[in-house]
């Protein structure tokens, strides 16, 4: 049992890494499109790279399974990619990463209220003190702070992120608790591909899509930003954190986004950005409530 231990965690390293970069991608998608079509884009690009997977596993997926793909896919591929790719035009990507941490909190509120998950006092002190951490580093680590029209028009930007780590935490159960036995790749393929039909034909039909490829400045290099984003942040990734979850918990599961500030601030760095004495305090917080969340689930998978 130790070995699925150990693929939890080096999982849980990759994922941080490939989701802590995604938030500087879709900045760069949103050069040349807009939040509609660069989410768009992203679920499309995902699909197609799928799309083999997909047909090869048309006929040997069940009905009630492909219903918790559904829905799986609607709180984790579908709604929040909208929801981000229209909070960043305001939200900063360190900042989105940053907000991205209280999946933990509505993983585990979400899976006691709906799901029938355990009760535990490791998960609740580890995702309050991995919060707290969160929550210094939102309104105490900026390097500045801009007026109190700029900061409110913030918040509520930020507010859409916020749904979209709720709808991660439901997300994150289902995969747990109905789709448990089924493999990342299928639950990947068919997941993206659900909204991928009806949103191919809105880019290329009903939206200035093609126009802003050709005519626009940043077109060709915008949606090559969005296709490593969708390759490796969404086709792969969602394969990845099925995988993850199946091999723990949806709670540990959902850590991954405790290291993705990290990873946030790392690009924050190469472009300048400084870091202060409270932003290291709430990494340090972070980091600690990974560490004792995981205590306990670690106990019971080596048992």
């Amino acid at each position: 049992m130790s070995k699925i231990k150990a693929e939890a965690w080096v999982l849980l390293i990759v994922l941080s890494l490939i989701w802590g970069s995604s938030f500087i991608l879709m900045k760069k998608g949103l050069e040349a499109y807009p939040p509609m079509q660069m989410a768009s884009l992203r679920i499309c690009i995902a699909a197609l790279c799928m799309l083999p997977v997909t047909i090869r596993h048309l006929r040997k997926v069940k009905g009630r399974d492909l219903f918790y793909i559904f829905l799986f896919g609607l709180t984790n591929s579908g709604v929040p990619a909208f929801l981000f790719a229209e909070s960043e035009t305001v939200v900063s990507s360190s900042t989105a990463g940053i907000l991205n941490s209280l999946t933990p909190i509505f993983t585990f509120a979400v899976g006691l209220l709906f799901f029938g998950v355990a009760f535990n006092w490791y998960g609740l002190a580890g995702v309050i003190i991995g919060f707290a951490g969160a929550f210094l580093l939102v309104f105490f680590g900026e390097s500045h702070a801009g007026t109190a029209a700029e900061t409110t028009n913030t918040a509520l930007y930020a507010g859409l992120i916020v749904i979209a780590t709720v709808l991660y935490g439901f997300a994150g159960n289902i995969i747990k608790k109905h789709l448990n036995t089924v493999p990342g790749h299928i639950v990947s393929g068919f997941a993206y591909l659900f909204f991928a039909i009806p949103l191919i034909i809105w880019l290329l039909f009903f939206s200035d899509f093609p126009s802003r490829l050709v005519h626009n400045p940043q077109g060709i290099h915008s949606l090559l930003y969005i296709m490593i984003l969708a390759i490796l942040g969404s086709a792969m990734a969602i394969v990845l954190v099925v995988r993850l979850i199946q091999a723990s918990s949806a709670l540990f599961g959902s850590f991954v986004t405790y290291l993705i500030p990290i990873v946030s601030i790392m690009w924050g760095l190469l472009a300048g950005e400084t870091i202060n004495f409270v932003t290291l305090f709430s990494l340090l917080l972070i980091m600690s409530g990974i560490i004792i969340a995981g205590l306990k689930k670690q106990k019971t998978i080596t048992n």
